[in-house]
């Protein structure tokens, strides 16, 4: 940046500086006139963005899709200036329901022939990490722990009692995206 001065001659400057000129009047005094230069740096501020598939980023009033490096130019009271930079970086973002994609079967047959003997939550995210199923009777008993039977599976070998046909409750508990989370529901054990 440099600020130009025309007296009698033009001049550059690229620095702070004062700069003197002579006004002769006709009385014989001179007026003398400081002008004091002052530069002040430019800030740059740089920001990382990421932009998701199929969505936008809102950057110096506008939408953006594409990914690239964005620039705006801000300009303070006083007309100094502050220059912001975005680099924007378009990612594979996993969808905005990640955390509540996990499904849990509504019956199973726990009989030993291949075909829904256990149950389980059906995860559909890379997200998700079981911390902890508890299954309970109509009565209220605890007929499955995952951390006593060191599986996620509630199964006729996993099972601390005999399963018999009818509803039980069950409690997931699991996080998403460092956040705790918490499921209920019922199953019905079919025979």
């Amino acid at each position: 940046m440099f600020w130009q001065i025309d007296f009698s001659c033009r001049k550059e400057y690229w620095s702070n500086t004062t700069v003197y000129d002579t006004l002769p009047q006709v009385n014989a005094c001179d007026s003398i006139h400081a002008i004091q230069l002052q530069f002040t740096p430019i800030e740059y501020q740089y920001i990382n963005g990421v932009l998701c598939k199929g969505e936008k980023y809102y950057f110096n009033s506008n939408w953006l899709t594409e990914e690239g490096f964005y620039r705006d130019t801000l300009i303070n009271s006083i007309g100094c200036d502050s220059i912001v930079v975005l680099n924007l970086e378009l990612e594979d973002c996993p969808p905005k329901d990640a955390c509540n994609r996990i499904y849990m079967p509504t019956a199973f047959t726990p009989n030993g022939d291949g075909v829904n003997d256990g149950f389980r939550p059906v995860l559909k995210s890379d997200l998700i990490k079981l911390d902890k199923i508890i299954i309970y009777n109509r009565w209220g008993e605890l007929v499955f722990d995952s951390e006593e039977s060191l599986s996620f599976t509630w199964s006729h070998q996993t099972s601390k009692k005999d399963m018999q046909m009818g509803v039980y409750a069950y409690s997931v508990r699991y996080t998403c995206s460092g956040e705790r989370k918490l499921l209920t529901g019922n199953v019905t054990l079919l025979k």
